[in-house]
């Protein structure tokens, strides 16, 4: 009898690429604004914020897929958990604005996560473009690759993701009206959103690698000790 490999849901696997990317896009934003214009938040909330409108483009997306698979493959439609979640964020935008200002509220809110949403979209876009770019190189120079996903292009393009913190952190430090921005926070500060991208985007894939364990299964499988 073959033993079917537990998998991750897909809905997770959705999350933690979102909430990387949302980690990467928060950070490129904020030193964007603070170059060309002005930031509402300091980098920390800012952060923070794009986690929250990560959660909820994930929660669209989930529900415009569930609905897809409902429509198109009659497979069952559980979106309850991702619609509550909507509707609790539309009513404390709501409640949370003045009066007369609540659906001009609502409605911005709408735009930001979706505009926010789009963005994370289009930087795992590029960051795949970039890979299969990378991979077109590599078969130019005769380089071997270990498989459809080679070790050496992910780590080349996660440290890519690096680099628009490097160049807008010395734009800022370059322009005499901004040094104000970074005196007191060096390059270093801005990178740990980098870091927790990487986390977040391993933890699926350090689930998946357990469950499938066989000292996983083991311990699943272990009888509970008897007690007096």
């Amino acid at each position: 009898m073959q033993i079917s490999e537990p998998a991750v849901p897909t809905l997770l696997y959705l999350l933690c690429a979102m909430s990387a990317m949302a980690f990467l896009m928060s950070a490129y934003l904020w030193q964007w604004r603070a170059l060309y214009s002005k930031n509402e938040l300091d980098f920390k909330p800012s952060i923070y914020r794009g986690q929250v409108y990560s959660l909820l483009g994930v929660m669209v997306l989930s529900i415009i897929l569930g609905s897809y698979d409902y429509f198109f493959f009659v497979r069952e439609l559980h979106i309850g958990a991702e619609a509550l979640i909507l509707v609790s964020a539309l009513a404390y935008a709501y409640i949370k604005a003045g009066v007369g200002k609540r659906f001009g509220v609502v409605l911005g809110s709408i735009i930001k996560v979706s505009a926010f949403g789009f963005s994370c979209i289009l930087g795992w876009l590029i960051t795949l473009a970039i890979g299969v770019t990378l991979i077109y190189l590599f078969g130019i120079l005769g380089i071997p690759l270990a498989g459809n996903i080679d070790p050496n292009i992910v780590f080349i393009t996660g440290l890519l993701w690096n680099v628009p913190i490097l160049l807008l952190y010395i734009k800022l430090l370059k322009n005499p009206d901004k040094t104000e921005v970074v005196k007191f926070s060096g390059f270093h500060k801005f990178l740990w959103p980098v870091l927790m991208a990487y986390i977040v985007l391993l933890f699926p894939l350090l689930i998946q690698e357990i469950s499938v364990s066989e000292k996983w299964r083991e311990m699943k499988n272990e009888k509970p000790l008897r007690t007096v």
